[in-house]
């Protein structure tokens, strides 16, 4: 990515490291204008590499990550979808469900939605874990009650059902 970056004329502006219990996340940041920026990040809870354009312009965001998209291909959102079905092991399905989650349209999708919806209600606590994680990638409303469900009845996971409640509320989700 940071070829990627230098050819098109974008400056390194950062980089953050993030490490927990889960994994660690490394993020490294370029200027592309002003108050328009790409964040590749290398995400160890998920085992996923990706990036995001952000901004305060929607519409040069989404010129940006489609331009982008169409030089480095990433997977559609059916390459996801499928991904997840034909998971098999339980760390392919956490995997599969945290690049789900990553990859989800910014729109809200039933699809995307229901497979987070089901792990964050799932009896498999290494799954409700995952859904935790996915959801604050895919930050829903839908997904609060499940969440806070977690946090008041599940003794392991509570501290970060806690935790994710929290973002939500400080990205202004009810």
């Amino acid at each position: 990515m940071a070829t990627l970056a230098e050819r098109l004329g974008f400056t390194r502006a950062g980089e953050k490291d993030f490490r927990s219990d889960s994994g660690d996340r490394r993020e490294v940041i370029w200027d592309i204008d002003a108050g328009l920026t790409m964040h590749y990040v290398d995400d160890g809870i998920s085992g996923a590499r990706f990036f995001e354009v952000r901004g305060d312009d929607v519409d040069d965001v989404a010129d940006i990550a489609e331009s982008l998209s169409e030089m480095l291909r990433p997977l559609s959102y059916d390459d996801l979808l499928d991904a997840h079905r034909n998971a098999t092991t339980l760390d392919e399905k956490k995997a599969a469900l945290l690049r789900a989650a990553l990859g989800a349209p910014p729109e809200r999708d039933d699809d995307f939605a229901g497979l987070i919806e089901h792990a964050l209600r799932s009896t498999d606590g290494q799954i409700r874990e995952a859904g935790l994680w996915a959801a604050t990638y895919y930050g829903l409303p839908d997904f609060i009650p499940a969440i806070q469900a977690i946090a008041r009845d599940d003794a392991d996971l509570a501290d970060l059902a806690k935790d994710v409640l929290r973002g939500f509320k400080e990205r202004g989700l009810p």
